[in-house]
């Protein structure tokens, strides 16, 4: 572990609290190999079904950047581009041109049990093997773990003592010792927001969360890890922080 998180965590302690801690895909991608960010699943999916990928690929985000005239945040880039290859990839399966080794239930998204199927294992970089076994020290130094990682690497390899709460539940229950799993999980491909619906749909009921967010950021700190700073979700987990520590003023 490096001084300067060596000294995060020395402070922290000195608090008496236990941190709030959110994880974003820079672990899964700094621990897992051929682990796909959001850009590599959109691709994976359009590949089940177009000849040539990368041509599908750019044709779609030309098509979106046209039809928005204002200048798009890469988040909402690939919520638009989530939901034309869903339509796509959807619309393949259920013409036969899609083929795949497991059963879709009737009414849901392929592509999402695509994702989920092809997330649902993963191998572990062995260079980092001691790395995950520093990780795993704080399992008992945490309140909460909140992730917008569908994969279950963190509830499998670091968080295995904690309950997991996924998608829709979060809104009803904020729980103590949990990994919360806010953007869904593998284990229920249905649960998955990838898409700009999808996104619509979290955001309008959205506010319950975040309202419970904040009592828990009043009173703790809060560590990000595997986040861009300009990943619209830290962005936004950070507006959340400062309207908490507003609140306390």
């Amino acid at each position: 572990m490096s001084d300067q998180l060596t000294n995060i965590f020395t402070e922290i302690k000195k608090s008496g609290k236990l941190p709030l801690l959110f994880v974003g895909s820079g672990i899964s991608l700094r621990y897992l190999e051929s682990y796909q960010n959001w850009k590599g699943l959109l691709e994976s999916c359009i590949s089940m079904y177009s000849p040539n990928p990368q041509n599908t690929y750019d044709s779609y985000m030309n098509d979106i950047k046209y039809a928005h005239s204002e200048d798009l945040s890469d988040g909402l880039l690939y919520q638009y581009l989530g939901k034309r290859v869903e339509y796509e990839f959807n619309k393949a399966y259920l013409n036969g041109l899609i083929s795949l080794d497991f059963d879709i239930p009737r009414g849901e998204s392929a592509m999402k049990y695509y994702i989920s199927n092809s997330m649902n294992t993963y191998t572990i970089k062995q260079q980092y093997t001691p790395e995950i076994d520093s990780f795993k020290l704080l399992r008992k130094k945490l309140l909460t773990v909140i992730t917008t990682n569908y994969d279950n690497f963190l509830k499998d390899e670091i968080f295995s003592e904690h309950d997991t709460i996924i998608g829709q539940e979060v809104f009803r229950n904020i729980e103590l010792g949990v990994v919360m799993k806010i953007h869904g999980s593998v284990e229920e491909p249905k649960s998955i927001i990838i898409t700009k619906d999808d996104y619509d749909k979290f955001e309008k009921k959205s506010k319950i969360l975040y309202a419970k967010l904040i009592s828990l950021f009043i009173d703790n700190p809060v560590i990000f890890i595997g986040y861009s700073i300009s990943d619209e979700n830290i962005k936004k987990f950070y507006l959340i922080y400062m309207n908490a520590l507003i609140v306390v003023r």
